[in-house]
């Protein structure tokens, strides 16, 4: 038995695992035992004594050893299920929730050049990269055309930490709302 159960137990190293070669010889003789009876009930000629010790004896060892096996037979893994796929974006933004903003690192907004007798208000939008810098500032509501250059031109130069996803760095489509106060008067 051992030279028919003994290449199924061998292991990488070329040796034998005496309890793998011992569990493979019981499996050996059990489906060899179950076999035989099976023979037994379905001869004719051996019905009668199927029944009879020791073929009896034998039928309730096999079952035993077959029930047994049943038992010690590891239940199958859990199944795992797949992490959803979510789809991947060129550019994220305020919308996606599982996306950390941007954080300004170095963002200068610079002063007004006249004085103000109303409060004012524009929105600059742009893109922050994978490497923090900013792309392409436009505004989208102007303050003054000439000091909306000077609010893209500082832009420009500005430095954030990148948004990230799942801890990587992905572009994010940021707006910035810039608020110009009244000047007090002198």
């Amino acid at each position: 038995l051992e030279t028919i159960a003994a290449p199924a137990a061998a292991s990488s190293n070329g040796r034998h695992d005496d309890e793998a070669v011992t569990l493979a010889c019981e499996r050996l003789v059990m489906f060899r035992l179950i076999r035989a009876c099976e023979i037994a009930n379905n001869n004719p000629d051996m019905a009668s004594l199927a029944g009879a010790p020791p073929l009896a004896d034998i039928r309730t060892l096999a079952s035993s050893f077959r029930d047994l096996s049943v038992k010690l037979t590891p239940p199958p893994p859990p199944k795992v299920e797949p992490k959803p796929v979510r789809p991947v974006r060129s550019v994220y933004g305020v919308d996606d929730r599982d996306v950390i903003a941007p954080v300004a690192m170095q963002q200068r907004v610079p002063k007004y050049p006249a004085n103000v007798m109303r409060p004012l208000s524009g929105v600059l939008e742009f893109l922050v990269d994978e490497n923090g810098a900013v792309q392409g500032p436009m505004m989208q509501v102007s303050i003054d055309p000439s000091y909306d250059q000077m609010v893209i031109a500082a832009a420009k130069k500005w430095l954030y930490q990148p948004a990230t996803l799942d801890g990587k760095p992905v572009k994010f489509l940021k707006r910035l709302s810039i608020s110009v106060s009244v000047t007090p008067p002198q």
